[in-house]
């Protein structure tokens, strides 16, 4: 080969023509030009940078000793553009690193204020179902972004995180205080309408007499709440049937020939409970 610095040997054939070895050589400088045309493309790609300079740094020391012939000196100009290059891409990709973390943290900043949203709600008038279904979505959603999206600075990122473990832990603490509560305040309802069966069924010596204490045992009945509609219609049942007894009572001394107490309309037997 012949360079600025006088003619370079760059290997020898044995055993075959001066064309065969002269091809030889030359498919060497075919394959050198398409990894540098390769490495142009990938820079006009937007190929990472770093990852461009280690390239051109590799293939300059390989151009520079290469056993092949061809215009390498045409080759080495290429590269050294492509050096130039990769300061621009670096300046640019660093620029388009910063905008797309930016907007990273932004994205998970959202998904935290969702969270905390959640957090704030009254518990008294949260519907447990749906709020506990949407921060599952959340957290789904928040892994999915620290996968897929722009990394985020580290010290953002921590923050963000202590931030939307602190509302997934409010939800958590205020749902356990509320069904608790609710349990508590059930029991209590249990606990009242089972008082009010057994008075109810205590009147049933009474027979048609004890349908005003009946009464007055249906409407405490009406104002002790609620404590779950399987319970509730367990315990209106026997409350119900404690009051037909007295009013079935009352049915028969109306019979022809007695004297009895005038029947009246049986609405507190279809009050609601």
């Amino acid at each position: 080969m012949r360079e600025a610095s006088g003619e370079r040997a760059v290997g020898q054939y044995p055993d075959a023509t001066p064309e065969e070895a002269l091809a030889y050589f030359e498919r060497k400088y075919v394959e050198l030009n398409g990894q540098v045309t390769l490495l142009e493309q990938r820079a006009k790609g937007g190929a990472p940078a770093a990852d461009i300079a280690k390239s051109v740094s590799h293939l300059a020391k390989t151009v520079a000793t290469a056993n092949a012939v061809g215009n390498l000196a045409a080759l080495v100009e290429r590269l050294g553009a492509l050096g130039g290059a990769v300061s621009e891409l670096t300046e640019q990709q660093g620029a388009e690193s910063k905008a797309a973390a930016v907007a990273a943290v932004a994205e998970r900043a959202a998904i935290v204020e969702e969270a905390e949203a959640l957090a704030a709600e009254d518990p008294a008038k949260t519907q447990w179902k749906q709020t506990s279904a949407a921060l599952d979505a959340l957290f789904a959603k928040w892994q999915a972004h620290q996968h897929d999206a722009p990394r985020i600075p580290k010290g953002e990122a921590n923050e963000l995180w202590k931030r939307f473990r602190a509302a997934r832990t409010t939800i958590e603490q205020n749902r356990k205080a509320f069904f608790a509560e609710l349990d508590t305040a059930h029991k209590d309802v249990r606990n009242r309408k089972q008082q009010l069966i057994e008075q109810a069924e205590a009147l049933a010596p009474k027979g048609a007499d004890g349908i005003p204490a009946y009464r007055t045992l249906l409407d405490e009945w009406k104002l002790a709440g609620r404590s779950g509609k399987k319970q509730d219609d367990a315990m209106w049942a026997k409350f119900k049937a404690a009051g037909d007894v007295l009013y079935s009572v009352e049915v028969g001394d109306r019979r022809p020939g007695r004297r009895g107490i005038r029947r009246e309309p049986r609405r507190e037997a279809r009050a609601p409970h």
